[in-house]
């Protein structure tokens, strides 16, 4: 009895420490995601060759280059855009959002992934992707004039 309960307890953590990982979408096979998401995305981006495609609680992304930049559109169920997310690099953040970083309480914490974000009304903001030098990770929003807007252990 005890290792069943050893086992179903080890399982429930290690789907815990999933969901709590910086970027939560899974992989997809292209025949998996939607037609209305695929046709939005086509016309979104004509050009763009989509390298990955990726699902998280009915949210599709999609993983291509654009311009020499990784780009992530995403989507809903139903092709309605959502945003698309630039990965950036951090020495090239401007100054600002480096100053709102350094305010909060994760400070010391290693950038390790920057993205500017474009919603669908056009206004940008900025997502940081942070860990601790304890391996404990930790998600920043910013609003384009660098404040803290919210802080989750998510990446969703």
């Amino acid at each position: 009895m005890r290792s069943i309960t050893l086992i179903t307890f080890l399982i429930l953590l290690i789907q815990f420490s999933k969901a709590q990982t910086a970027d939560a979408f899974e992989p997809l096979m292209e025949s998996k995601v939607p037609v209305e998401v695929r046709e939005t995305f086509a016309n979104q981006h004509p050009t763009a060759k989509v390298e990955e495609w990726r699902e998280f609680r009915g949210r599709f992304e999609a993983k291509y280059q654009a311009d020499g930049e990784q780009m992530f559109s995403r989507y809903n169920d139903e092709g309605l855009f959502i945003e698309d997310r630039i990965l950036m690099d951090w020495n090239k953040a401007p100054e600002k959002l480096k100053e709102g970083k350094e305010k909060t309480n994760k400070k010391y914490w290693e950038v390790v992934e920057f993205y500017k974000r474009i919603a669908d009304n056009k206004e940008h903001s900025y997502i940081l992707q942070l860990e601790s030098d304890k391996g404990e990770v930790s998600t920043l929003y910013f609003d384009k004039s660098g404040e803290l807007e919210v802080k989750s252990k998510s990446g969703y």
